[in-house]
């Protein structure tokens, strides 16, 4: 069974978001477990980055909706994915 498992996370507090609209990094790991009645053994398979771009109210209702994401490729850094998502959603950034 593969489980993908949130090991970081971080809002990106100078993406450039206009008021109500929030931009956070998430980081991933993928891990292959397997288990059957006398073992279970576990092995990191991968990991994958996320910038996620979400609206809402936090200060008055604490919920938020998602508007989209960019993956961040490997290598890559978090500002090249940041600047995808300003180019898909001009009006969410100022």
């Amino acid at each position: 069974m593969l489980v993908k498992e949130l090991v970081e996370t971080k809002r990106l507090t100078d993406a450039g978001t206009v008021e109500a609209v929030y931009a956070a990094y998430e980081r991933y790991e993928s891990v292959d477990c397997a288990s059957d009645v006398a073992s279970y053994s576990s092995e990191e398979c991968s990991s994958e980055s996320i910038i996620k771009l979400f609206a809402g109210n936090i200060e008055a209702d604490h919920t938020l909706k998602l508007i989209g994401e960019e993956k961040v490729a490997d290598g890559e850094q978090v500002e090249a994915a940041l600047a995808r998502l300003k180019n898909k959603y001009p009006t969410c950034f100022q």
